[in-house]
């Protein structure tokens, strides 16, 4: 049956939304330094490259020691120190040395988000997070990465979020670590994200099976 045809559409939200909900609900306590977290996609390493057989959108090389070096300017800058929150993918505990010594968390993502002062990322779908919780968000794109079909979307998400978007190998981009907008978040384009991406406007504060069982039972009863 195409959508055309359909006769109730369930109004709800992404899955990322439930994870909000459960959260809420629960006491996150932050045992860290104030820190920023980095939304790791691990991209010399993706396994989705290999399965595809495309080359990865930037190689070990290049791509660990530009993002250490913005980093260390970064840190250096704010104070803050960065978290790496692990791609699920990743085997750091394989290759520690492109780490350069900064800490990492698998599966921790949505807690580590809620207690950062600011979050830093490509294109990571974990973007959604930062939005919920109103988080300033800085993206970041390299000179391997220009040069990748995903480029765009780095682009893209900066425009759409009014964020600030540096690329790691311009040694010229680290003097506008001092910008004064690097923690501004736009409450406006948040909120257009969260609507168009993540919740339907007004629907209810439930899990989303929940919401989706309770239209099914009404519509039986009707």
């Amino acid at each position: 049956t195409s959508a055309i045809n359909t006769k109730k559409i369930i109004k709800g939200h992404s899955f990322d939304y439930d994870i909000f909900l459960k959260l809420k609900e629960k006491k996150i306590y932050n045992q860290q330094k104030p820190y920023a977290i980095f939304l790791d996609q691990c991209l010399p390493f993706h396994p989705t490259a290999a399965f595809r057989n495309e080359k990865p959108k930037a190689t070990k090389d290049k791509y660990f020691p530009a993002l250490n070096n913005f980093f260390n300017n970064f840190e250096a800058k704010t104070g803050l120190e960065i978290i790496f929150a692990a791609h699920p993918r990743s085997r750091y505990d394989l290759y520690p040395e492109f780490l350069y010594g900064r800490k990492s968390f698998l599966h921790k993502t949505p807690e580590l988000v809620i207690n950062s002062k600011i979050v830093l990322l490509h294109t990571s779908t974990s973007l959604s997070f930062a939005v919920l919780y109103n988080k300033p968000t800085i993206f970041l794109t390299s000179d391997e990465i220009i040069k990748s079909y995903d480029d765009f979307r780095i682009h893209s998400h900066s425009r759409s979020m009014n964020s600030l978007l540096f690329n790691i190998d311009d040694k010229n981009d680290l003097s506008r670590l001092s910008n004064e907008k690097l923690f501004f978040v736009d409450k406006k384009k948040y909120e257009e994200y969260k609507n168009n991406y993540l919740k339907y406007p007004e629907t209810p504060e439930k899990n989303l099976w929940n919401i989706f069982l309770e239209n099914i039972i009404n519509e039986s009863r009707n």
